[in-house]
């Protein structure tokens, strides 16, 4: 991989998986939270409305929390937000609130495709304006057939309340995967190579 942006960067994300993978790109990295209180799906709201509804959320949470972007005098001067969303046909598998949930909601997965998308907004500081940059990201998942037992097991073991369509890429959910199509780091949260992509396009250095 080509080498790494040295600007100050704050990802606006509890998430240790984004943080690992960001890490990838940046050499200096801070971290805040975003608000943990995303917006609700609605039944035909479509995912890409939805997505846009949850990154502006977080972005706004984000800007409030001490001018994180202010540039000048050791500050950082990029941010960046991301959130990801299971999509099953027109149906958005958000994170479960009961195990009953969660199991419903790996029951509906079994055996079929469907697609993870992970919206992001990167944001630098040019002097005294902010240029921002959203992009969306799509990657297909197919689970092959779960037996009710393997979900149970699961939901009791990983307690996926945390996790957009009650599973986590890269814990024992990944024994349920039969293929993937598109980006491998997509799924697990934060899709690299176009956070890098957007990056060069917002001239960081």
């Amino acid at each position: 991989m080509p080498g790494k942006y040295n600007e100050h960067l704050i990802l606006a994300s509890k998430s240790p998986r984004r943080q690992e993978l960001i890490r990838l790109l940046f050499n200096n990295v801070g971290q805040i939270s975003a608000s943990d209180e995303e917006p609700r799906w609605r039944s035909g709201e479509h995912p890409k409305d939805y997505l846009q509804a949850c990154i502006d959320a977080k972005w706004r949470s984000a800007l409030s929390q001490a001018d994180p972007i202010s540039g000048g005098g050791g500050k950082a001067s990029g941010l960046l937000v991301g959130d990801t969303i299971v999509v099953l046909g027109n149906d958005v598998l958000g994170k479960p609130d009961t195990p009953a949930e969660a199991k419903e909601m790996l029951g509906r997965l079994s055996g079929v495709e469907h697609e993870v998308w992970t919206g992001i907004r990167l944001g630098r500081r040019h002097g005294d304006k902010l240029r921002v940059r959203d992009s969306v990201v799509k990657s297909r998942v197919r689970f092959r057939p779960l037996a009710a037992t393997e979900i149970e097991r699961y939901v009791e073991i990983e307690k996926p309340f945390d996790k957009a369509g009650a599973y986590g890429f890269q814990d024992r959910a990944l024994l349920f995967v039969q293929s993937v199509k598109g980006s491998y780091s997509n799924i697990v949260g934060l899709p690299v190579e176009e956070v890098r992509r957007v990056a060069g396009a917002l001239k960081f250095v």
